[in-house]
């Protein structure tokens, strides 16, 4: 098990409750078991819960090498190569590696930057939230430097939002965007969304200039700088041994999850789960969707433990889905957003602080998003996970 995050611990829980009595050696570059990284960006960084709230229960048995990188993969030899020189062999290995934070690159490092990835990252940070008068800036306009700038907002942090595109959540369409928007800005986070980040070095008295292409607020100086503009797959190490990658990153898989060579020949004894991969696109020939979302390692679990034990038996077709606390917005999304070529808005309530949007491409519906509605997504599922050949559970 090459990764001890979600991915892998749910992966070797399937296993073992399939079945499978031989041995199992998990490897992680950090140093904690698994722990729940949804509440990294929220609940960890307000306080709300303490540490050890994110650890998830490892009774599962396995072997654990922790604190350990994974340096090379001989395929031919079934072989991982550890830093320190060290081999562990398998019969069948499963890629789980996650990702790590996309550097940006106008920043020069320094103590006053952060990313959110790892639990070291959260509690850093949740330690600085603690100062009073702190000002910080939030450089991303995703899922989680939204998240990120409502937690530290809920802390008193004066907080400034900067992305280059139009509104918070952009992929989502721009009735998301601005409901979040609003719900940002009657919370006092400052917004300056259009506004590239150019640069990030220290000041001289102390704190972060954070420096813009916009005129009129050229610079911004703060105490912190947060920077969420996504992931990178650690895939160096397996790409490196000749599996086929998308262009970001990700591992190419079949439908089974199996990892694929160069060629396009799935290899029956590696499998790809959470963001270290990407799976055909259910809907779109010769493309590939990944889906770097927590809940997506917890899915694929099953298909990957089913493909290694048995063979491929079903195809992992889950319905892609996600979920953001914003402030109070409850966000959840199923279907795929981005194939949309229509957006209908079902119900907008701000003063309830409700939305319902259902996303159509030539009139079939493929997705729908809701803010505060939860209970409108179980109607919307069948027809949504039909058009993407999707199960529906």
């Amino acid at each position: 098990m090459a990764g001890a995050g979600i991915g892998g611990l749910r992966t070797a829980e399937a296993l073992r409750t399939k079945g499978f009595a031989g041995r199992l050696t998990v490897v992680g570059e950090e140093t904690h078991f698994p722990y729940d990284r949804p509440p990294l960006s929220k609940q960890l960084l307000t306080g709300a819960i303490p540490v050890s709230a994110t650890t998830l229960a490892t009774d599962v048995p396995v072997e654990w090498l922790l604190g350990r990188r994974i340096v090379e993969l001989d395929r031919e030899r079934r072989v991982l190569r550890l830093d320190g020189g060290d081999l562990v062999p398998f019969d069948a290995l499963v890629i789980a590696t996650g990702a790590r934070a996309r550097d940006h690159p106008g920043a020069v490092p320094h103590p006053g930057l952060f990313t959110v990835r790892r639990l070291e990252d959260s509690v850093r940070l949740a330690a600085l939230l603690r100062r009073p008068g702190l000002r910080v800036a939030v450089v991303g306009g995703g899922v989680l430097a939204n998240e990120v700038a409502a937690a530290a907002r809920t802390t008193g942090a004066s907080t400034t939002l900067i992305d280059r595109g139009g509104s918070p959540l952009r992929r989502l369409g721009p009735e998301a965007g601005a409901f979040v928007a609003r719900a940002h800005r009657l919370s006092g986070v400052h917004l300056m969304f259009g506004t590239a980040v150019t640069s990030m070095r220290a000041a001289r008295s102390g704190g972060t200039t954070v420096r813009t292409d916009n005129p009129q607020v050229p610079a911004v100086d703060v105490d912190a700088v947060v920077i969420a503009i996504g992931g990178r797959p650690n895939t160096e190490w397996a790409r490196s041994a000749g599996l086929a990658a998308a262009p970001a990153g990700e591992l190419l898989t079949d439908h089974f999850l199996r990892a694929t060579d160069r060629a396009g020949i799935p290899q029956t004894d590696i499998v790809v789960v959470g963001d270290a991969g990407a799976r055909p696109h259910p809907v779109t020939p010769g493309a590939f969707l990944a889906e770097p979302h927590w809940s997506n390692a917890v899915r694929q679990a099953d298909t990957a433990a089913e493909t290694l034990l048995g063979g491929p038996v079903f195809p992992h077709r889950a319905l892609p889905s996600f979920w953001s606390d914003v402030h109070d917005l409850k966000l959840r999304v199923i279907g795929l957003p981005g194939l949309a070529d229509t957006r209908t808005v079902v119900e907008s309530d701000a003063t309830a602080r409700r939305l319902v949007v259902r996303y159509t491409r030539d009139g079939a519906p493929v997705a729908l998003l809701t803010i505060n509605r939860t209970s409108r997504l179980a109607h919307h599922r069948p027809e949504i996970a039909a058009t993407l050949n999707a199960d529906s559970p």
